[in-house]
This record gives C-alpha cells, structure tokens and sequence, in this order.
C-alpha cells in the first residue's frame, strides 16, 4: 500500500481514532487518507495549540496522542508543546512530513537543515527515514517509545514523497517492554530500613495515574494507616476525601508537619523536581525514592534507596512487604487538623474562589488550569476526586495552555464536563482555539479570570522592586467575544456569582464562558498559616 495509507491503518490497529494537525500542502495525501478511513481529525488554529490540544487528549484519555506538524514553522511554532509534553512526561507521536532530502538547499518551500536537531532537547527520540520501506519499523518504534520506561513526545520525520510511495508488506516485530531488574534486592533494603520504622509517609507521583496504582495505595495506606501525599501531577490518583488522602505535599500546615514527623519517606512515580518541591519549601527527611529511570535521583533529595523502573511492579512488591503492619499515625486526628486549617483559609478569596468552582460543578468534571492565581490556589487546595481530572502546565509553566489543552481532554472525554480556567494574560495568546470549540461544536465551560495584569508578575514585581502597573493589559471584553463566536456567556465579580452561573446558567453540553472579573487577589505562597 501506500505511504499514506501504512500510516493510517498503523493508526487503527493501534486503537488511534483521533489525530490533530495544522493543514499544510505537505501533508495534505495523509489528511485525504485519514478521511477516506474514518480517522477523526481536529484541525487547531496554530502549532502551539495543536500540541497542547493533543497533549490534553492523552493525559485525560492515558493514551498515546498524535499529532502531525509539517516541516519549517510548523515544527518551529509547535515547540512550546514539545517542552510541555517531555517535562510533564506526555507521551506523543508526533509524525513530522519534512520536505524530500535532495531538495534541500534548493530554497524550497519550509526547508529547514536538519529540523530533529531543532527539538532534540525536547524530544525523548527523534527518528528520520529516507528510504520508503523503512516506515512500517519505524512507526513501530516511535509508538512504541512514547510510552516505553519515562513516556514522552517522540518524533518521526519523513520526506513528505513517502507518504505516495508503494511499500512492501511488513510484519510487526511487537517491541517487549524492558524488564525490570533489582526488585526483589530493592525489597529486602526497603525491609531493613522500615524494620523500626513508625510513621512512614507515601507521595505519588503522574506515573501512579493507573488504576492498579490507585488500588494498590487504597490498601497499603488504608491497612497500614499512612498518609498519603501527592505531588501536583499526582492530583487525584485516590480520592482525596479518604481519610489517609491529604493533597498536595507544598501545602503548609497539616501537611508540612506530617512531612516532618516522618521517619521516613517513599517517594514513587514522582521525579521531586525542584520546581514541584524544593522551591515550594518542602523538606523531606529520609528518603526511598522510586521513578522510571535514575535521571532526577539524589538531584534535589539524598535517597537512603532508590528502585528504578515501572513504579507500579514497585508498588505491587512494597504491598506485599507491608502486609500485616499497622502504623503509628493518628489518621483522624491528623484529618480534623487539616480541615480546620482548611476553615482557617476560607479568610482568603483565591480560597474562597477554588472551593466555589470545586463545589459547583460534577464530581467527575475535567479541569485543566493555566498558570495564573487562581490555578495556584487550585494546586494548592482544590481537592479532586478522580484520576485523570486535574491538568496544569507544570512541565514548561507556560501560561496558554488551558484552552487548547482543555479542547483536546474534552475530545478524549466527550461524556463527562470539561472546565477550564485561564487568566486574561493568558487566554488571548489562544484565542483562535475558540474557532475550533466551535467548528466542532465541543461544549468546553472556561473562566476567564479578568484581572486586566499579568496578575502573578504584577504583585512579584511590586513586593520586590516598588514597580507597580507595568504588567497591566489592554482586554477585549470576553462576552461579546465569546458572543461572535456563538458561545453563551456571563460575567462574574465574586465567588458567590461565579457559584450561581456555574450551578444555575451552564449546562455542560454547550460551549459557555464565565468572565470573572476581580482585582489581583495574592497567591496561596503569601498566606500565613495559622
């Protein structure tokens, strides 16, 4: 078959129906197979937006995205969403249609020398084909790749004559998955150094979004009685109104004193970047510390143990190795402390604001955060309930995420809401996107948080340096722009009007935007706990 056509039916046999793309003149033979075989593409309105689109599809959804870039800006544009999805540990196919090798040099259109290059550091592999009959392994590896040990984005460049080339049969090699070694060793280090241990502490990480994670932490820390902590990505891997649940490990409090009365700490499925924890004040004692590879070991913590590979074989090991031992926490206690902590903090708006949209949509609701106050307080203390339901940009911090992002997780998603959050710094960047809620008509609920300033920088800014005003912005006003594009809308300016749209006004199965529109309100980091 052709080139094309090997593409589009490596996709079905692998269960991709969905694949997002920017049309370009290279890759147009692919669309017209994808069409012609039922394959459902979403066309964004720029390259940045398709990779967030599709960086939202696979983590709500836990599959392999792909997406198609074509050669020269197309790459270019999109690398943004390339540094978001090897940092937050995305796994992407992402199939670039290059312009044909002996062309280059010419002053062809997008040529680009050596485009992999471009996206090496961002990228977990890159692989290029010349010759035809080499795509058929090569597909195989990349998909493969995105997801084998530390998932990640994965390019595959081809010269864009390929995709009308006959190919000759292939037969599938069906790559293993590596196996994991030293367990069984891991295991007896980790039973001498919990023999006289009380008062362990367990922190999830992304990679413990399965539900055999998530079953395997329900029973350890349910029948061993330990606390249970997350990291930002790890949001939601149980439900945090489990009585060893206590979110995410920056809060202060309650939870920075359970950090500090443990004897030990077991750290699984998480890298402990520094951005997620040692810039954030979290201190940890000794630690166990389990991930996918070795890269981020001893990087910002000193383990007494490291377990490298799949971290629910981990998991499975230190169940079996806990079986029968109970643990010296007072859960309850520990649980009435935090929820009067939490009452403590309804003092602050940005609290305030987070546990309105909490208890005003569907517990299963979707929501996916740009960076900006109100997505901080929400990293913070916006509990969630479900795997899979919590996104924000913390691999690059790049603050126009939410839209497209959200786009793509509601395609994963179709049957369950979709709530974005993004602030008015960073919703205009991809604004376009909206054109795409609307081509396929997906019902996305945003809030728009209005507070005309690049809000975070603004008050850093004034504390540090006496600047104040430089960060404002000139904004649209988002209703009648939500208007033009046939979207319902309403304005806000408080929690308690914020809570009434989303409870009476919005019903889920139609495009709708909130404009909240309040001053800069501090972020959760300058509150003091009491």
């Amino acid at each position: 078959m052709k080139g094309r056509s090997l593409i589009s039916k490596f996709l079905l046999d692998r269960g991709v129906k969905e694949v997002f793309l920017v049309p370009g003149v290279h890759i147009l033979p692919l669309i017209d197979s994808f069409v012609s075989c039922g394959i459902s593409t979403y066309v964004a309105r720029c390259e940045r937006g398709l990779l967030f689109m599709a960086d939202g599809y696979s983590r709500a959804s836990g599959k392999t995205a792909v997406a198609i870039l074509t050669p020269g800006p197309g790459l270019a544009v999109g690398l943004v969403g390339f540094m978001e999805a090897i940092y937050s540990e995305t796994p992407l196919l992402l199939i670039h249609v290059d312009v044909n090798s002996d062309e280059k040099g010419r002053g062809v259109l997008h040529e680009l020398r050596e485009p992999e290059k471009m996206v090496e550091p961002v990228t977990k592999s890159r692989m290029r084909i010349e010759d035809a009959n080499d795509l058929p392994e090569a597909l195989e590896m990349s998909f493969f790749l995105t997801k084998e040990g530390r998932p990640g984005p994965v390019l595959l460049s081809i010269p864009y004559y390929v995709l009308d080339m006959e190919i000759s049969e292939f037969q599938s090699k069906g790559f293993e998955r590596g196996e994991d070694e030293g367990i069984e060793r891991f295991l007896e280090e980790l039973s001498r150094i919990l023999a006289n241990k009380k008062k362990p502490v367990i922190i999830a990480g992304w990679q413990m979004m399965t539900n055999i994670a998530q079953e395997l932490l329900d029973e350890i820390c349910t029948e061993g009685n330990i606390p249970l902590l997350t990291t930002t990505g790890g949001k939601g891997v149980v439900d945090e109104r489990k009585i060893y649940a206590f979110g995410n490990l920056i809060q202060k409090g309650t939870v920075k004193r359970i950090l500090k009365e443990a004897d030990i700490v077991i750290a699984i499925g998480t890298r402990l970047r520094n951005v997620d924890t040692r810039r954030r004040g979290v201190v940890i004692g000794e630690l166990v510390h389990i991930d996918s590879d070795e890269t981020y070991f001893g990087k910002n913590y000193s383990p007494s143990l490291t377990g490298k590979g799949d971290p629910s074989l981990f998991l499975k090991g230190i169940r079996e190795l806990l079986k029968g031992r109970r643990f010296y926490w007072d859960l309850n206690a520990l649980k009435e402390a935090y929820k009067n902590e939490i009452g403590r903090l309804k003092e602050n708006e940005g609290f305030r604001i987070v546990r309105a949209i909490r208890d005003s949509v569907p517990e299963e609701t979707v929501t996916v955060w740009d960076l900006n106050i109100l997505s901080y307080w929400a990293e913070y203390y916006f509990p969630v309930y479900k795997q899979r339901s919590f996104f924000m940009p913390r691999g690059s911090s790049s603050i126009f995420f939410g839209l497209p992002a959200s786009i793509g997780a509601k395609i994963a998603r179709m049957n369950e809401p979709c709530l974005s959050v993004c602030g008015d710094g960073g919703i205009l960047a991809s604004i376009g996107e909206l054109a795409t809620m609307a081509k396929y008509n997906l019902p996305v609920v945003i809030i728009v948080y209005n507070n005309s300033s690049f809000g975070v920088l603004e008050r850093l800014m004034s504390n540090r340096y006496k600047v104040s005003g430089f960060m404002s912005l000139e904004n649209p006003d988002f209703s009648r722009l939500a208007e033009a594009f046939g979207f319902k809308a309403e304005r806000a300016k408080n929690e308690d009007e914020l809570s009434t749209i989303l409870r009476k006004r919005v019903s889920w199965d139609e495009p709708f935007i909130v404009e909240l529109s309040l001053p800069i309100i501090p972020s959760p980091w300058e509150v003091e706990h009491r």
